[in-house]
């Protein structure tokens, strides 16, 4: 078989080569065994050796699409049916009429018209049967409305048996009391408990391969309903039987009567729960009748539209460009597959979630300085509940991604490039589909641990961060000698950045910088760090580790000011002062939920005094935000130092991007597929950098959990610090500051409960002080005026004796954190109140000489009367063995 395709206009047939032996192009051919030339001279057919037509013409069924193609030989089966390349759709054949001037003109209006008006009978068809459902949908809003609930199936069990046993208590009370009552007595005491147990059995008999919490809650009320009414139907006999003093029509009476009321009141509640139940299946159904009705309506709407439509007079392409066109067919497509048997056994849900062609939008990537398009992003909608999780497993859109990917694509993708998120953006009943041409953004990246560390020959670490949006991993500078870092986190609830965070700790940790950690979140994102660093969740630990940072840093500045370097002429000079890694390695500070601490003024002006100068001494901060803005840094100096170092920002709005200092630029945040982990990673000088964190899971027995990445399968640590282990003098920094006490109350069995309990107002959980700012009528004191009583009371005590001593009740109200304490001995050595004498494991406290007044009238003012009488009986008791 040979076949031509002629894209140009059919009545301007131009001579094709590779026709067939004996079959030739001509404006001539035989009309009734007469040559008739065409009167129009550009007009060519093919025609055999006896000028007869000969071949048949195909057309594009699809609008007025002018696609059309010749064929020679038979045609056998769908397959070998020419198609259009512009449709991907087979050709229809058409009856060429030597008699016209025009054959090829008029097969193809011939062909058009047959397929105009099968289309129009199929439209018309669609637009009656919608309107069938339609009515037939508007009929069932009216039965569920007028629909009552008279279905008494569920009450037949319980008024059956009250019914039996009322005839047969009765019966039994006026004709043998006495045996009424030994079986009323009977049923009180040990039937109570049979019946309950006999009832509990059988509902555990026949619900023991689908038990469940729920189903045992049910099987408990059900025994105890049985039980409640076995206990009132004896309670009914023995009083019954105790009318029968009365006259018989009386004793009657009072028997029927009471029964029928404990009757009422066993079953009240079990019919209650019936009822309710009846209403809200009632009301459901008509809720989903409702919705079916509102679906009909819209499709016959949207049908007779189309019907009412007129024909376009020009062809009308689909452009793959349009979001639109792309979106409408996305959404035929599903609804396609969704009325399949397939679907049915997949994805059953599918009948009831649909793709809103409106909310279609392209997905783009910043690839060689443009930004170009990668892939479409489809937005779906479902009825209420459909595509809820059920008993903790995946949501049913995500589960079915396989399946969908096959039948959706026909295998063109790759699952990797097809992602299916539930509820975006915490919205319910809603799902995401978006499709890639290449970039796998459908799984979530993998980090790559110590192996994705890199180290460069200037000393600058790289570390594997995610992948970016044009398919290559993203290793990001995470330390530069001499330059600043950590940078900025900004993104709404929900974004990634808790999971980024824990990624940058992990970073930190295989690239050899040790961190720092404050969350006022109480750790609900980072329990499995407790131990390996530093991490805070008090105002005391915050103040701690701010105090701390900042002596480190004048240290090590004052270090490498007094060391000098050797030239090329051996002579020493100071030259450009930069930290040496040797001496100690880079410290971070993360400080998570940021906006919770910007409204303590003096706090924040420490801090960003610190920022300032930080980085020299190879130090940086991390800080986490939700706005970004002033609101939430109050400071724009602050502000713009992190920015200047780097801004990431995950999925949001432009205007919040931009209160948050993102400037304007070809892609933005609001670019961003709405996947987990997608941010734009801003320089200082460089392009954004649209990318995908990798993502490491806290999910119980995952093999690459943040648990078995920090301490492995055999519980011990694999990734933590050191090494390199700290400098001695960086940890009697810490040590003075209280940071090591800190550090060491969270490590060990218990550590995460003993962090937790350090907590001191009620705004981070724990126990406040007094509000009104005394106790016992007295004015609470400083910790370090009460370590000033302690130390004069029991001079040369060690930090045992310290953090015992009941002058901590008497003085602030109860015994404080130990980097209080910390911080009082370093205030008090300081002013020279305070010698330490001995090592740091065995160390001990007196005052000095300046000291020793204070220390005594702050001790006797905490102790008062009760202390004065009892040095005076001591002095008492020495005089009397004195004179003795």
């Amino acid at each position: 078989m040979t076949t031509t395709a002629t894209p140009t206009r059919p009545p301007a047939q131009a001579p094709r080569p590779n026709l067939p032996k004996g079959v030739r192009w001509s404006n001539a051919w035989k009309v009734d065994g007469v040559l008739t030339e065409s009167p129009d001279p550009g007009v060519e057919m093919p025609v055999n050796e006896q000028w007869e037509l000969t071949g048949t013409m195909w057309v594009c069924p699809a609008g007025q699409c002018l696609t059309t193609a010749w064929t020679f030989e038979p045609v056998d089966g769908e397959e070998d049916k020419p198609a259009c390349t512009r449709h991907l759709t087979r050709l229809v054949a058409s009856r060429v009429d030597a008699t016209d001037a025009d054959p090829a003109a008029g097969a193809y209006a011939r062909a058009k018209a047959h397929i105009r008006g099968v289309y129009e009978r199929r439209r018309d068809a669609a637009v009656a049967a919608a309107q069938q459902r339609m009515t037939a949908a508007q009929q069932a809003v009216t039965d569920a409305t007028r629909a009552t609930a008279a279905d008494m199936r569920g009450h037949v069990p319980s008024l059956a048996a009250s019914s039996m046993l009322l005839a047969g208590g009765t019966y039994a009370s006026l004709a043998q009391p006495w045996i009424a009552a030994a079986v009323g007595a009977g049923m009180c005491s040990l039937g109570v408990v049979a019946a309950y147990l006999a009832a509990w059995w059988l509902r555990q008999m026949r619900a023991r391969n689908r038990a469940d919490a729920k189903q045992a809650r049910r099987d408990k009320q059900f025994a105890w309903h049985i039980a409640a009414g076995t206990l009132a139907a004896g309670v009914w006999l023995i009083c019954s039987a105790g009318a029968s003093v009365l006259p018989l029509l009386g004793q009657v009476l009072f028997t029927l009567l009471f029964g029928l009321l404990l009757t009422f009141a066993v079953n009240k509640a079990h019919w209650d729960d019936l009822w309710a139940t009846r209403r809200r299946l009632k009301e459901m159904a008509r809720l989903r009748a409702e919705a079916e009705a509102r679906r009909a309506a819209e499709e016959a709407e949207r049908l007779a539209q189309q019907r009412a439509a007129p024909e376009p007079t020009t062809p009308a392409e689909p452009d793959s460009n349009d979001p639109t066109v792309v979106g409408a067919r996305m959404a035929a497509e599903w609804q396609r597959i969704s009325r399949t048997q397939a679907a049915a056994n997949a994805f059953p849900q599918m009948a009831r979630t649909w793709i809103d062609p409106a909310k279609t939008q392209p997905v783009t990537a910043p690839i060689d300085g443009k930004v170009i398009r990668i892939g479409w992003e489809f937005f779906g909608q479902s009825e209420p509940g459909v595509l809820v999780a059920r008993g903790g497993m995946q949501a049913p859109v995500v589960a079915a991604k396989d399946w969908l990917t096959a039948v959706l694509f026909d295998g063109r993708h790759d699952p990797g490039t097809v992602s299916l998120l539930d509820r975006p953006g915490g919205q319910a009943n809603r799902f995401t589909l978006i499709v890639t041409d290449s970039i796998p953004l459908g799984e979530p990246v993998r980090w790559q641990g110590k192996a994705g560390v890199r180290k460069l020959p200037d000393g600058t670490i790289l570390v594997h961060r995610g992948r970016a949006l044009d398919g290559n991993d993203y290793h990001h500078p995470i330390y530069v000698p001499g330059q600043a870092f950590g940078g900025l986190d900004v993104g709404t609830r929900g974004g990634g950045k808790s999971a980024g965070t824990i990624l940058y700790l992990l970073n930190c940790l295989a690239a050899g910088i040790f961190p720092f950690l404050f969350d006022p979140k109480q750790l609900v994102n980072y329990p499995d760090f407790i131990g390996i660093f530093p991490i805070g969740v008090t105002a005391e630990h915050r103040d701690a580790f701010l105090a701390a940072l900042a002596a480190e840093r004048k240290r090590r500045e004052r270090e490498m000011s007094r060391k000098p370097l050797v030239d090329e002429f051996g002579r020493e000079v100071h030259g450009e002062a930069r930290w040496d890694l040797r001496n100690g390695p880079p410290i971070t500070h993360v400080w998570e939920e940021f906006h919770d601490l910007a409204n303590l003024e003096e706090f924040v002006a420490g801090l960003v005094n610190h920022i300032r100068f930080e980085r020299d001494a190879a130090m940086g901060g991390k800080f986490v935000t939700q706005g970004g803005g002033l609101a939430d840094l109050s400071s724009s100096v602050l502000r713009g130092l992190l920015n200047q170092t780097e801004l990431t920002t995950y999925r949001m709005d432009d205007h919040q991007a931009r209160l948050a200092g993102r400037k304007d630029g070809a892609y933005t945040a609001s670019d961003l597929p709405p996947l987990p982990g997608m941010c734009l990673v801003t320089a200082p000088e460089a392009p954004p950098m649209p990318m995908r964190t990798a993502y490491v899971p806290r999910t119980l027995n995952h093999p690459d959990s943040v648990f078995n990445t920090l301490w492995g399968r055999s519980a011990e640590k694999v990734l933590q610090l050191p090494p390199p282990s700290l400098p001695e003098a960086t940890l009697e920094v810490f040590r003075r500051h209280g940071v090591i006490e800190i550090w060491e109350r969270a490590q060990g069995p218990g550590g995460l409960n003993r962090l937790l309990t350090d907590a001191e107002n009620e705004q981070y959980g724990g126990p406040s002080p007094a509000p009104t700012g005394t106790l016992a009528g007295r004015p609470l004191l400083e910790a370090a005026d009460v370590l000033l009583a302690i130390v004069w009371h029991r001079p040369g005590c060690d930090r045992a004796a310290v953090d015992a001593h009941p002058a901590w009740v008497k003085g602030v109200g109860r015994v404080p954190d130990p980097s209080t304490v910390s911080k009082a001995v370093t205030k008090l050595d300081k002013a020279g109140k305070l010698i330490r004498e001995g090592s740091n494991v065995n160390r001990t406290y007196r005052l000095t000489d300046k000291a020793s007044a204070d220390g005594e009238r702050i001790y006797r003012n905490l102790f008062g009367a009760a202390e004065q009488q009892r040095q005076a009986e001591a002095t008492a008791e020495t005089q009397e063995e004195t004179s003795e």
